[in-house]
């Protein structure tokens, strides 16, 4: 099993893609976004994407638009850092007008964010995720469950990982740092 998260692939092809260009880098999370959306609409609950908050001004809407095309919804998980459990989570649809304060909401009392999106039916599971403790075997488990990770394949350590808590936009290995 490797021994490092999405964020390190992801980051290597990324960066070999855009060459830390901001606007490629929006067009290629846009295809990333409808992969996956396309994924979840067909089989696993639900897929989830962690953009920086640099990211989430554009990120917000650029996900929920490329879910909502898919039938499917977004629901924003937010995280305080000194928490064990997850401060909010909000389901972003048609509804929810003010993406501004929205935003000012995350920045002020939110420092790490994951946008979830499944197919309505699975919202309760991802609601769920507060009860939990973080980086939990049992967050883990039910975690890679609603991606689709077959159970024997999950890794109730994944937070000891190689890439762990960092974003594919301005990640790079120890060696290549900047």
């Amino acid at each position: 099993m490797p021994r490092e998260t999405c964020v390190v692939k992801m980051a290597e092809i990324m960066n070999k893609y855009t060459g830390a260009d901001p606007e490629r880098i929006k067009l290629f999370c846009l295809g990333f976004w409808t992969g996956a959306c396309e994924k979840v609409r067909k089989n696993p609950p639900a897929a989830m994407f962690r953009p920086s908050l640099k990211q989430h001004p554009w990120a917000l809407e650029g996900i929920r638009d490329v879910a909502q095309a898919f039938g499917l919804v977004t629901i924003l998980v937010s995280y305080r850092e000194e928490s064990l459990f997850p401060c909010f989570t909000l389901v972003l649809n048609d509804s929810v007008v003010a993406k501004r304060s929205i935003q000012e909401f995350i920045n002020e009392n939110g420092r790490h964010q994951e946008l979830w999106v499944s197919r309505p039916g699975n919202v309760a599971r991802i609601e769920a995720l507060k009860s939990l403790p973080v980086n939990s075997p049992e967050w883990h488990r039910e975690r890679g469950l609603l991606c689709g990770i077959p159970e024997d394949e999950i890794d109730p350590e994944f937070h000891l990982r190689e890439g762990y808590g960092k974003f594919a936009h301005n990640y790079y290995p120890e060696e290549k740092q900047v």
